[in-house]
């Protein structure tokens, strides 16, 4: 764009805020710039360049993430942890799927009741009796039921117990031709909290027991308060608990069955005939017993196996045996790629008996994959050189000269990648899920790295390259799911404490990194929650970790969040750009509506919010749409609601002293796309004619028509149906 009116997102020019200071920080404190101006974070960006550049963040956060928690994701989506396909149900109302390499999670609100996810009857279908294996445990468990009744299936995590517990679930079922009574309270929700009218009649019910600890619940609330419900309501339960939940011998004998693991070539089998039959494979259930028989399939998943990882093999074989047919081929590959594979892998090589330097720069592979040669040499240097302190080499006769950067590739497996247009070089991990299992083995097996490895990761968050840091931070963020209080200690609390913003980004891009272990999740939403509601550094850290995929994972505390925030006056800008990164990551109607409600509030602060962030989503473009046409202008095409939340913006943001002249040069865009896609002429002429209900607007608009009309920036093809469209307005 080549308007010069002032651009949305200035520090200077943030309306509501107690000056430039206030707006980006903590009040009186002048705010530290360092590394945020490394990033172009000032006043010399336009809106566009703000969009590119957070895209470009967004980009690298999501590559890093999925790398870094590759060796976990698979497993979670297959093992027996509240799945369902390849869902994984999380607290209340969340979601975590799973499928081609994404992760997202969704958690609802905390302020309403908790909700049971209801199994749809697609879902179901993988808990029929063909492809579930029957266990002692299962035959047990049907043996027993009875409607209205609460059964407990007790064994170890990951052995099974929810598939086994659906499978029982779905054979007794009510169904109809709207779908399966069968619904999943997930880990996190307390069921000793649950009412009766959080229960429907006469279905059937998985609970998770980890909410409510009964391994401490020697009192028995937990199953009286379900024996209760289940009286009142016709429904059943069946309660998945570990063996550590103790139980009266009255209820042990009458109500509690010991789960029994299944075999994992015979859930492999199962799971693989389900896929291949989901994937449309000719004779499923042959095909799956042949590749069950081979020899490969046998070793991996041996007598120790859990049946969660032969979930996991039989979904990377189905998916990959429709891209290759030589079943050898699939399955070398496959296999190498489960976790337990991964972490072999990692284990061999850090084990090796090489230089510091070889293992310190597979380490720095592992956080830095995909950064610079130089960077990445430079980082493991710098990581063997504090190694050293701890473990000095024996060989006194070492000289640099005998690291060569092709033995270290060769080691860490990793590749020189040139790519085109790019003059500098790139070190890329061959096996990018690699990075996560070399940081677990790391962590976990070698005690005596941890000190310098932490040392080492203070010093890449303070690096003058952006990817750098969110690396750095997002591996901080990975540390946390294995020491969440450790880690929190060394990294988080110090950011989050810190007056500097650019500690209070790397704090988000670390609780980011954390949340995407399910386990996690809930902890860092109620960090965030408390974060929002905290003083200025605090609620710093907020607005910038709801403008990651956290916004959307915990979007309806987010929203209350972010509004506190911006009424506050402080943050404007971050409260803009985390509304937009919601928006574009798909809550566009709750986004929409919000900031709606800014627009008409009395507060003039969150107008002003509302403004800027109009003129960050006004450039967002559309699903599938070239790039200059703008999502907000294919929503318009939505009657009612959305339609009038769009034209209470618009009018705010038009009206908008600080950005309200750049705000008319995206209308002008807007309304010069009617010249060349004829087609939005409803939705413009629409836009037009709405904001001309405001007496004021209808006098600009017509004079602004005319105007660019009369300079040439707008053709007649545009300017004349949408002056007409003002003149009909006009008569009514």
């Amino acid at each position: 764009m080549t308007d010069t009116a002032t651009p949305p997102g200035r520090e200077a020019s943030d309306p509501g805020a107690g000056g430039k200071d206030e707006q980006d920080g903590v009040a009186g404190r002048a705010p530290k710039r360092g590394p945020d101006e490394a990033e172009g974070r000032d006043e010399r960006l336009t809106p566009e360049e703000l969009l590119r550049q957070e895209n470009r963040e967004r980009d690298i956060r999501d590559e890093n993430l999925r790398r870094l928690f590759a060796d976990r994701l698979d497993h979670t989506a297959s093992s027996g942890a509240g799945v369902i396909g390849t869902q994984y149900n999380l607290g209340e109302r969340g979601h975590a799927q799973v499928a081609a390499g994404d992760f997202v999670i969704y958690y609802g609100p905390r302020e309403e009741r908790p909700r049971a996810i209801p199994l749809t009857k697609e879902e179901a279908a993988r808990y029929a009796p063909a492809h579930v294996v029957r266990t002692e445990s299962l035959s047990l468990l049907e043996k027993r039921w009875e409607p209205g009744r609460v059964h407990v299936l007790c064994g170890a995590p990951g052995t099974g117990r929810e598939t086994t517990a659906l499978a029982a679930l779905v054979r007794h079922a009510r169904q109809d031709a709207t779908g399966i009574a069968v619904a999943i309270w997930p880990p996190g929700v307390d069921p000793r909290q649950l009412t009766e009218a959080d229960v429907d009649r006469d279905t059937g019910y998985l609970v998770h027991a980890t909410g409510a600890s009964p391994e401490r619940d020697t009192g028995g609330a937990l199953f009286r308060r379900l024996a209760h419900l289940a009286e009142r309501t016709g429904s059943t339960f069946v309660v998945v608990a570990d063996e550590r939940a103790r139980f009266s011998s009255q209820w042990r004998d009458a109500h509690v069955v010991p789960h029994t693991r299944p075999p994992a070539l015979a859930v492999f089998e199962r799971s693989l005939a389900f896929h291949l039959q989901r994937l449309k494979a000719a004779d499923p259930q042959e095909l799956a017993a042949r590749i069950r028989a081979h020899p490969q399939v046998r070793t991996e998943l041996g007598e120790d196996a859990p049946p969660g990882e032969a979930h996991v093999l039989a979904l990377a074989v189905a998916e990959a045996m429709g891209e290759e047919e030589d079943l050898d081929e699939v399955l070398l590959h496959v296999a190498g790629d489960l976790p337990r594979r991964l972490r072999e892998r990692a284990q061999k090589l850090l084990r090796k008996e090489e230089s510091v330097y070889v293992r310190a720069f597979l380490l720095a592979a592992s956080v830095l994959d995909g950064t610079s040669m130089v960077t990445m040499t430079t980082a493991a240097l710098d990581l063997a050189e504090l190694v050293d302190r701890v473990d000095p080499p024996p060989d006194k006769s070492w000289s640099a000269f005998d690291e060569r950067l092709s033995d270290w590739l060769e080691f860490a497996e990793t590749d020189d990648d040139r790519r085109a247009g790019e003059a500098e070089r790139r070190l890329c991990l061959r096996t990018p899920r690699l990075a996560g299992s070399v940081l677990h083995v790391a962590w976990h097996e070698h005690p005596a790295l941890r000190r310098p490895f932490v040392a080492w990761l203070h010093r890449l968050v303070q690096s003058d390259e952006q990817e750098v840091r969110i690396a750095a931070a997002q591996a901080v963020g990975k540390l946390a799911t294995y020491d969440y209080a450790e880690i929190d200690r060394e990294f988080l609390q110090p950011w989050i404490a810190s007056s500097g913003f650019d500690r209070h980004r790397l704090a988000a891009w670390a609780l980011e990194a954390a949340a995407w272990d399910p386990r996690f999740a809930p902890r860092v939403g109620e960090r965030l929650n408390r974060l929002a509601r905290g003083g200025p550094p605090a609620r710093s850290v907020a607005v910038r970790a709801y403008g990651t995929s956290l916004g959307g994972l915990f979007l309806n505390d987010a929203l209350p969040g972010l509004r506190r925030i911006a009424a506050s006056g402080q943050f404007a800008g971050e409260v803009g750009r985390a509304m937009a990164e919601l928006f574009v990551s798909g809550a566009r109607q709750e986004i929409v509506a919000e900031l709606a409600r800014w627009a008409s509030s009395d507060a003039v602060r969150l107008r002003a919010v509302a403004a800027q962030t109009l003129a960050r989503l006004a450039l967002v473009p559309a699903d599938g749409a070239d790039d200059d046409c703008p999502a907000l202008l294919t929503d318009r095409g939505n009657e009612g609601d959305t339609r009038r939340m769009l034209e209470v913006l618009w009018r705010n943001g038009l009206k908008d002293p600080h950005v309200g002249a750049y705000v008319w040069r995206l209308l002008h865009d807007w309304v010069h796309l009617v010249d060349m896609r004829p087609h939005l002429l409803g939705p413009v002429g629409d836009l037009v004619a709405d904001l001309a209900t405001d007496a004021a607007l209808h006098r600009s608009l017509g004079f602004h028509l005319l105007w660019w009309r009369q300079a040439g920036s707008l053709p007649d093809t545009a300017a004349k149906p949408l002056l007409f469209r003002l003149r009909l307005r006009t008569a009514q």
